[in-house]
């Protein structure tokens, strides 16, 4: 399975007071790894947003938590494709410290124009690119 990493250390904004990582931190965690990738295929999401064309939110998660993470941990965010539609798709990453897996991630986005804000079929360039991830 071809996947793409992405690595970061946990920063004491990361983490809740007793130095473990806020549940939300590890879906921005994979959003950065999903924004990482997007740079790393040369498709630009400030360029994306400035020009209008289109927008992908997330319209669900699902999160899993199996070990502790510390301020200053180092972790690695594996990004999979799970699945891709007509105008939606889903990403699976797990972050992995260690090299035992800490937490998993699952990210649901759908494809909306950015004017009508109405669902549109994937941009070709953006499925080629997502289907390399599976």
């Amino acid at each position: 399975m071809i996947m793409h990493s992405f690595q970061r250390k946990i920063h004491l904004s990361d983490t809740d007071a007793t130095g473990v990582i806020y549940f939300a931190k590890m879906q921005n965690i994979a959003l950065e790894a999903f924004e990482d990738y997007l740079s790393s295929v040369s498709l630009d999401l400030s360029n994306i947003i400035r020009e209008q064309k289109f927008l992908f939110p997330v319209v669900h998660v699902d999160a899993n938590y199996m070990e502790p993470i510390f301020v200053g941990n180092k972790v690695e965010a594996r990004l999979n494709l799970k699945k891709v539609g007509i105008s939606s798709f889903t990403l699976f990453t797990e972050i992995h410290k260690n090299q035992s897996i800490v937490g998993t991630v699952q990210i649901t986005h759908v494809t909306i124009d950015f004017a009508s804000k109405k669902s549109v079929n994937i941009p070709n360039d953006l499925k080629r690119h997502l289907q390399k991830l599976s």
